[in-house]
């Protein structure tokens, strides 16, 4: 990756970029000349690559390199590949691969494959023809990147797109490269390749990765005191992410100096605590709003919300099956202001950073229907982490073919919401075992609600049927 960094410098590109193109790069497999590698779960397994199984991809070709393959037989299985189509559940398929140390697909991997064929056939000083080395993939492939970026018709803002945004950050550019070039399947790779690139840019500016020193309680700030953030070796949250916001990233929000001192700890005693109890990475959806981003995302001028000072993040799991335990890591950790469960989707969570000791260890819940109920739920929390057990269930049991063993069964919603409790009277109210009020919660309470309904309108007409009965009876017996 230090070919690519070098290549970029050498061409104009900002370090944060940088950075972000790196991030994507150790997501995909860091592997020059790599064939994309096939053994993927029956569910997460691209339809792409279910379409060349008969060319027998996986034993030839998965997981081997160009250095293996040589260049000459990669170009026919290209060719081969190219005019392959399938049809998957009803729906026509393009068969393609992907290649190198970003993966390139189709088009894409034809233009690798001609810059690597004009290499093998005028570079006079090459090891062994048709069969590049690795150095020499690392070179052609660092190269190619600029020439992707600079001259592909898809491509060729990105950089300029980025560098416009007021927030542009490592964070920032790993979130846009994986969005807009990168483009694998699920949402949360661009939230995990940003993550990776402020600790890349850490690597390239900041702290040695392999030093022992303690985790600082500062946070060392990069060349122009922006919010490129430095953390010490042992954190997993960054500035960068906790100022981003996908909706808004046209609206500077970088934070004063208070307010990142307040995220620093905000960090270092909340959000780190409950990161080495979870033991997995956690997705930062919404931290920092400034109060132009904070407005439009409740749409109150005058809104008190957590996030406004630095002292809230909205955090979710890389993948949904690990919700309840991000949440249970969440309750264990306890020394919370709020926690939120909202929608049994993600997690809200607040921290009292300049008086820790005033932090209510509040859990409330929020069902998404009665906007700015949060009916705290401290003391039956138990209750609705299996309401939220049940719903995820349901939700993954609605997916086909899907099994434990996937990455994934959704992709990161949008959490930049009016997420907090309003100042209504109701919200301090606490449900417990004598009060829970759970029909608009319990989707099988609503379904027993409605059968009830169902039930008593039978017998109401049963009834009626018998009324009329009776008095055709008497009407008769008059008659008669």
């Amino acid at each position: 990756m230090i070919k690519v960094a070098s290549v970029m410098l050498d061409n104009g590109y900002d370090p944060k970029f940088i950075a972000g193109m790196l991030g994507n790069i150790q997501n995909e497999g860091c592997v020059p000349g790599g064939f994309e590698i096939s053994n993927y779960s029956k569910n997460t397994k691209p339809n792409y690559l279910k379409c060349i199984e008969e060319l027998d991809y996986t034993n030839e070709y998965s997981g081997k390199t160009l250095t293996e393959k040589g260049i000459k037989k990669t170009r026919e299985l290209y060719n081969k590949v190219y005019n392959t189509t399938c049809t998957i559940d009803n729906k026509n398929v393009k068969a393609m691969f992907g290649l190198g140390i970003v993966q390139w697909t189709d088009t894409r991997t034809d233009e690798l494959l001609k810059e690597y064929e004009h290499y093998n056939n005028f570079r006079a000083n090459i090891t062994k023809p048709n069969y590049p080395n690795r150095t020499e993939c690392i070179a052609i492939e660092a190269n190619f990147i600029v020439l992707d970026l600079e001259r592909h018709s898809k491509f060729n803002n990105i950089y300029d797109k980025w560098l416009a945004k007021p927030n542009y950050s490592p964070y920032s550019a790993g979130f846009v490269i994986s969005r807009d070039y990168e483009r694998p399947r699920f949402k949360s790779e661009h939230f995990i390749r940003g993550k990776n690139a402020v600790e890349i840019y850490k690597k390239m500016f900041c702290q040695d990765s392999n030093s022992t020193d303690e985790p600082k309680r500062t946070v060392i700030y990069t060349e122009n005191n922006d919010i490129g953030t430095c953390y010490s070796n042992s954190y997993h949250f960054s500035i960068d992410e906790l100022c981003y916001s996908e909706n808004y990233s046209y609206i500077d929000n970088k934070p004063s100096d208070d307010i990142k001192k307040k995220l620093t700890t905000l960090v270092v005693d909340c959000l780190e605590p409950i990161h080495n109890l979870y033991k997995k990475p956690i997705i930062v959806t919404s931290g920092y709003r400034n109060n132009k981003v904070n407005q439009l995302v409740t749409g109150n001028i005058n809104s008190n919300s957590q996030h406004k000072r630095g002292e809230a993040a909205d955090l979710m799991p890389t993948c949904d099956k690990d919700l309840i335990n991000l949440y249970n890591s969440i309750i264990k950790f306890g020394n919370y202001d709020q926690f939120i469960i909202e929608k049994c989707e993600w997690a809200h969570v607040s921290y009292n950073v300049n008086s820790p000791e005033s932090n209510k260890h509040e859990i409330r819940y929020y069902d998404g229907n009665n906007v700015g109920y949060y009916p705290i739920i401290t003391k039956n929390v138990q209750y609705y982490i299996d309401i939220c057990k049940k719903k995820l269930n349901i939700k993954r049991a609605s997916i086909p073919d899907l099994d434990d063993t996937d990455t994934c069964s959704y992709d990161p919603i949008n959490t930049e919401i009016d997420d907090e409790p309003h100042s209504d009277k109701e919200n301090n109210d606490e449900l417990n075992d004598d009060n829970i009020n759970d029909n608009h919660l319990n989707n099988d309470s609503q379904e027993q609600n409605e059968e009830k309904e169902d039930s008593n309108k039978i017998w109401i007409l049963v009834g009626l049927g018998a009324i009329w009965n009776i008095i055709v009876y008497i009407i008769c017996c008059r008659c008669c």
